[in-house]
């Protein structure tokens, strides 16, 4: 996977208390859930893909195998129900504006924290594990990590100012609070 595309998706905590959501759940309660995923999976692989992708080119496999299943409802309602909120443009893709504002931003967050992280291991004397990996690899191959290891998260955004980038949290017995 290329550096210009992300594993990781921002999204507001808020997304469906957004006047564009509420707007859409009044003007079309039927349709809000099957939207509301469009638009969420559309995003992720906007996201994955490093580009704004159109609801065909993103639409989820769950909406697919619901409507095939439960004669859901049919993908242009869809569609038309999120370009009619302006949650989709006239090309059907995610607005340039959100993109800019949302992926654009934290793909610069990343870029920085890559610096940071290959900064950091220069001045302790190591190769980031990334680019000694990525100089052995087939170019259209993924690379194994998307982070340099031994890079403290906490060291770097003390250096430089800005906030760690989120980490994954463990799962199962590892878990904070589980019972073990």
């Amino acid at each position: 996977m290329s550096r210009d595309r992300l594993t990781r998706m921002d999204i507001s905590t808020s997304i469906d208390d957004e006047p564009k959501f509420r707007r859409l759940a009044g003007a079309h309660p039927d349709l809000y859930a099957d939207a509301f995923t469009a638009y969420v999976c559309l995003c992720a692989a906007s996201w994955r893909n490093g580009s704004r992708l159109t609801a065909g080119e993103g639409w989820p496999l769950l909406l697919t195998l619901t409507k095939r299943k439960s004669g859901g409802h049919d993908t242009g309602d869809v569609v038309d129900a999120l370009r009619e909120v302006d949650l989709l443009d006239d090309d059907n893709r995610i607005p340039v504006r959100a993109w800019d504002n949302w992926y654009v931003a934290a793909a610069e967050r990343v870029r920085l924290a890559h610096e940071r992280y290959a900064r950091y291991n220069a001045k302790r004397g190591l190769l980031s594990t990334r680019s000694s990996l990525q100089a052995n690899q087939p170019t259209n191959q993924p690379a194994i990590s998307n982070h340099v290891v031994n890079a403290p998260d906490e060291y770097d955004a003390l250096m430089d100012g800005l906030p760690p980038l989120p980490l994954s949290l463990p799962l199962g017995s590892d878990a904070v609070g589980a019972s073990g």
